[in-house]
C-alpha cells in the first residue's frame, strides 16, 4: 500500500523487516476486514546503536485518526495490540518517537490478525 519515512528491507535470517525512519511516519494498508479480528500481533525489533526506539501506534482512517491501540519498541520482542473495532477500515502504524531525528526507530515484522 503506502509507507512514509519508511523503508523495507529483506535481512537474511529474518525475512522483510519494515524499518520506522523518522517520527510520525506511517505505514498505510487499505480495505482490511476486521470483523471478528480480537488482536494484532508483531514482531517489533530493536538494535542498541542502531535504533532508538518508539511507539508504534494502530490508527484507522488517517495517521492522525481514531487510535486503536499501541505498543512500545525498546527491546525486540512479540508485542500484541487488541483490537476493539470491526468491519473495513483503512490501517495506519504510526512511528512515534519526536526525539529520533531521521535514524531508524525500530523494525516491525510479521503482522498477525488474531480472533
Amino acid at each position: 500500500d503506502q509507507v512514509s519515512k519508511g523503508s523495507k528491507y529483506k535481512v537474511d535470517g529474518l525475512g522483510e523487516v519494515l524499518v520506522a525512519t523518522g517520527d510520525k511516519g506511517f505505514a498505510k494498508y487499505s480495505g482490511i476486514d476486521l470483523t471478528g479480528i480480537k488482536n494484532i500481533s508483531f514482531m517489533g525489533l530493536y538494535m542498541q546503536g542502531q535504533t532508538v526506539g518508539g511507539t508504534l501506534e494502530l490508527r484507522t482512517g488517517s495517521p492522525m485518526g481514531n487510535l486503536v491501540g499501541s505498543a512500545e519498541i525498546n527491546a525486540s520482542n512479540k508485542f500484541n495490540i487488541p483490537v476493539h473495532i470491526s468491519g473495513v477500515q483503512d490501517l495506519y502504524f504510526v512511528f512515534v518517537n519526536p526525539k529520533g531525528g531521521d535514524g531508524a526507530l525500530f523494525g516491525v515484522k510479521d503482522f498477525l490478525f488474531e480472533n
